[in-house]
C-alpha cells in the first residue's frame, strides 16, 4: 500500500508539472523567450534594445526579471519524464522575492529570508540577481556565503558558484562582457567582469567573514546551519550596509533571534508554490517526521507548527 501510494504521488506530480509545462501562459513566454534570442541573433539592434530592457536603470525590478526569464536557466536532476534544465519562468513569489532582494541591496538595508525547502530561492538569491547587478550595473562587490566550503565552490552545481557556472554558460556570448574569459576571470569562488571591474565573490563561514573589505551585499546561504552565525553577521556588518541571511530554521538558533529582532523578514511557505498543494503536504506528512514537517516544510524554529498558513 505504501509503495502505491508512492507511485501514485509520483505520478499524480509528474503529470501536474507537464501540465504546467503545457500551460498557454507558459508557452507564450517560451514562444517570446524565442523570438527575443533568435532577434538577438541576427541584429545587434535588437541586441541593443533587449540590453536596455534588461539593464532598466528605470526599473530595475522589471529589468532583472526581463533578464531570467529570457535568459535564465534551471538545472533540477530529480523530475522524472520532465526536462532537467528548463528556461527560468519565475513564479510570482520569486518575482517578489527579486522585488525585496533588490529594494534591500539598492538601499542599503538587512533582511532575513525564511523559507520551506525546495523553493527554487537560491537560484534567485545566490545566482540570477547577483548575475544581473554583475552585468547591468557599476561598482559592484558581492560577497556569497555558506557554512561549507564545498556548498561555496566545488566546481559541480551543488555549490552556489557550480550554479553560477551553469547560469552563465546558459547564457548568449553577445551579452557577456566585452573580454570575457572565463579561463581567466572564474577562478576559484571569484567571478570578474572585465569590462566593470564588477566582482562576485565567496567564502566559507568563519567568525571573521567579510570582515576587512567593502561590499555592496553581503548574502548568508543557511545562515541557519552557521556555527558561528553572530560573529559572522556583526563581523559583515562594517563591510556592507545590506546584509542578507537566508535559510530554512533549523531549531532556536541565532538566525531565529534575528528573526524575532524586528529585521525586514520575508517569508517563503511552500503554499506560495503553485505546483504544491494539500496533497502533496499530506503525502509529506506520511514520509516525514513531525519535527521535520514542522521545521523544514512549516517554517518553525520550534519544531512545532507555530503559524496558521491557512
Amino acid at each position: 500500500m505504501e509503495d502505491n501510494r508512492f507511485v501514485n504521488e509520483t505520478a499524480r506530480r509528474t503529470k501536474l508539472f507537464q501540465d504546467y509545462l503545457k500551460s498557454e501562459e507558459y508557452q507564450n513566454k517560451l514562444i517570446q523567450r524565442l523570438q527575443i534570442n533568435d532577434a538577438c541573433l541576427r541584429k545587434s539592434e535588437a541586441r541593443s534594445l533587449t540590453w536596455n530592457l534588461c539593464a532598466r536603470p528605470d526599473n530595475p525590478v522589471e529589468g532583472c526579471i526581463f533578464f531570467i526569464e529570457n535568459f535564465g536557466y534551471t538545472f533540477d536532476p530529480r523530475p522524472q519524464g520532465a526536462p532537467h534544465h528548463l528556461p527560468f519562468i519565475l513564479f510570482d513569489y520569486q518575482k517578489e522575492a527579486i522585488k525585496w532582494l533588490i529594494d534591500h541591496i539598492d538601499n542599503g538595508k538587512d533582511g532575513l529570508i525564511e523559507k520551506s525547502r525546495d523553493m527554487g530561492i537560491s537560484w534567485v538569491v545566490f545566482v540570477y540577481v547577483p548575475i544581473w547587478y554583475w552585468l547591468f550595473r557599476d561598482g559592484v562587490n558581492l560577497l556569497l556565503g555558506s557554512y561549507k566550503e564545498a556548498l561555496v565552490d566545488n566546481r559541480t552545481r551543488d555549490s552556489l558558484f557550480g550554479m553560477i557556472d551553469y547560469a552563465i554558460d546558459s547564457l548568449p556570448k553577445w551579452i557577456m562582457p566585452k573580454g570575457f574569459d572565463k579561463g581567466k576571470h572564474r577562478t576559484q569562488m571569484k567571478l570578474v567582469n572585465p569590462a566593470s571591474n564588477n566582482l562576485i565573490t565567496g567564502d566559507t563561514m568563519n567568525p571573521d567573514f567579510g570582515r576587512g573589505s567593502r561590499k555592496t551585499a553581503i548574502l548568508f546561504d543557511e545562515l541557519g546551519s552557521w556555527d558561528y552565525a553572530k560573529d559572522a553577521w556583526e563581523s559583515a556588518g562594517d563591510s556592507t550596509a545590506c546584509r542578507i541571511g537566508n535559510s530554512t530554521p533549523k531549531g532556536y538558533n541565532y538566525f531565529a533571534m534575528l528573526r524575532e529582532s524586528g529585521m525586514d523578514v520575508l517569508t517563503l511557505h511552500w503554499k506560495f508554490h503553485p505546483l504544491k498543494d494539500n496533497d502533496w503536504y499530506e503525502f509529506e506528512k506520511q514520509r516525514r517526521t513531525e519535527e521535520e514537517v514542522a521545521q523544514e516544510l512549516d517554517i518553525s524554529y520550534t519544531h512545532r507548527r507555530y503559524r496558521d498558513w491557512e
